[in-house]
C-alpha cells in the first residue's frame, strides 16, 4: 500500500510518542510488537521506540493516535505574578525539578527553548501518577502526561498555558508552585467563574463569539450550552470528573429552537440578557457553564467547533476543539478532518488568551461598579 506521507525522522517519532501520544497507548503499541520496556517514564520509552522501523500501518495507528489525543486535548492556565521584577519562573522551575520537589510518583522533564515563530517562549512537560482506590482492597495507579508552556509578561509576571488531556493537570502544575513558593510574596491569576456573577457570565459568553478567535473565522452558529444552578462552594477535592457529574444533575441542555435564538441574536449583534430564554435562565439562578462554537475560516476551507468550558471547583477554564471540518466542492460539502498539533494548540491558545482578556475586561468593570 502506497502512502502519502514521507517517513518521520527519528526526532519527528521521537515528538510524536513523547509529547502527544499517551503512556497507555505506548505500552500496549509496543508489547503488541513485541518490544517490553519496564520502570521508564514516556520520554525514554518514546525514545526507544522512536529508533525502530515501523511499516505504513504502523505508521498510520501512530498517526491515529495522535490525532484523536491531539483532538481530545483541552488549553487552560494562569499567571504567576511576584513582587520582584525580576522573577523568573522557568529558574524556578528548574531548580524544582533538579531538587526532586515534584513530589512523589512526579516526573518534571527539562524545559527546552521554542522557536521564535512560536507565542511562547519555553515547553517542558509534566508526568504524575494518579492513585484512586480501587473496588476491593487494591489501588489503581494512572499515569497521566501533559505538555505546558511559559511565557514570561514582563515586570515579574509569568503566563503558564496547559495542553491537558484531564481536568487534573492544571491543578498538579498549579500545585507544584503553590506548595513550593512563599504565596504572600506570589499570587495565582486564573480565569475564575466564581468571581462572576450570572449575568457576567452571559457577557462573557457572548463576546467569546465575537471576539474568541481572530478576525479571519466567522461566527457562525452555537452548537451546544449548558446552564448550571450558581455555586459558590468550592471545595478541595481531587476527582473533578466527579464533582462534575454531581453538578450535572443540577444542569440543563438548550433545545436546537433555543439556540437557534441565541445563535441569530448573536449574529445581529443583540445583548444575549435580552434573549427570553437566557433571562429567564438568569431569574433562575442559572450561570452559563459551557457553550460551544462554530466558526468559519474566511481564508481556508475549515470549519471548526470551539468548546468552552468551566469545569471542577474552583471552575476553571477549558478551551478544545469538538469538531473540525474542510469544505469541498463548489457547494463546500463539510468533511471531517484533523488540524496540525500546532494548529490545534495554536487555535485555542488563541481563543484561551481572548478570553482572559474579555475576563480581565468584565471583571475590571464590576470592581468600578
Amino acid at each position: 500500500m502506497s502512502n502519502k506521507y514521507k517517513y518521520p525522522t527519528t526526532y519527528e517519532l521521537k515528538e510524536i510518542l513523547s509529547r502527544i501520544a499517551n503512556k497507555t497507548f505506548l505500552n500496549r503499541f509496543a508489547q503488541s510488537r513485541g518490544v517490553f520496556v519496564t520502570n521508564v517514564n514516556q520520554e525514554l520509552l518514546a525514545n526507544v521506540l522512536s529508533k525502530l522501523f515501523y511499516d505504513d500501518s504502523d505508521l498510520e495507528i501512530i498517526r491515529q493516535e495522535a490525532y484523536r489525543e491531539n483532538n481530545s486535548h483541552t488549553l487552560t492556565g494562569f499567571v504567576v505574578k511576584s513582587k520582584k521584577k525580576n522573577f523568573n519562573l522557568k529558574t524556578i522551575y528548574e531548580r524544582l525539578r533538579e531538587t526532586g520537589k515534584g513530589g512523589i510518583g512526579v516526573i518534571l522533564n527539562e524545559v527546552t527553548k521554542v522557536n521564535d515563530d512560536e507565542s511562547y517562549d519555553y515547553k517542558s512537560s509534566f508526568e504524575y501518577i494518579k492513585t484512586k482506590p480501587g473496588r476491593i482492597e487494591f489501588l489503581q495507579n494512572e499515569t497521566n502526561f501533559f505538555n505546558f508552556y511559559f511565557k514570561d509578561l514582563k515586570n515579574g509576571a509569568w503566563q503558564i498555558e496547559v495542553d491537558s488531556s484531564k481536568s487534573t493537570d492544571t491543578k498538579e502544575i498549579k500545585n507544584l508552585f503553590t506548595k513550593n513558593l512563599p504565596m504572600d510574596e506570589y499570587g495565582l491569576e486564573l480565569i475564575d467563574q466564581d468571581y462572576l456573577t450570572s449575568d457576567a457570565t452571559i457577557v462573557f459568553f457572548d463576546r467569546l463569539a465575537k471576539e474568541g478567535l481572530s478576525s479571519e473565522w466567522n461566527f457562525l452558529d452555537v452548537k451546544h450550552l449548558t446552564v448550571k444552578r450558581g455555586n459558590d462552594i468550592k471545595d478541595n477535592e481531587d476527582d473533578l470528573d466527579e464533582l462534575d457529574a454531581e453538578e450535572d444533575l443540577d444542569s440543563k441542555q438548550l433545545s436546537k429552537e433555543e439556540l437557534t435564538g441565541i445563535t441569530q441574536a448573536i449574529l445581529e449583534g443583540k445583548n444575549l440578557r435580552e434573549d427570553p430564554f437566557v433571562r429567564d435562565c438568569e431569574g433562575k439562578g442559572y450561570k452559563f457553564s459551557a457553550m460551544t462554537y462554530e466558526f468559519d475560516n474566511q481564508n481556508t476551507p475549515y470549519v471548526i467547533s470551539i468548546k468552552a468550558e468551566f469545569k471542577g471547583r474552583p471552575k476553571v477554564f477549558e478551551v478544545g476543539i469538538a469538531e473540525v471540518f474542510e469544505k469541498t466542492g463548489i457547494k463546500g460539502i463539510k468533511h471531517p478532518t484533523s488540524l496540525s498539533s500546532k494548529e490545534n494548540r495554536t487555535v485555542r491558545s488563541i481563543f484561551w488568551n481572548n478570553a482572559k482578556v474579555i475576563y480581565e475586561s468584565i471583571r475590571s468593570q464590576t470592581k468600578c461598579q
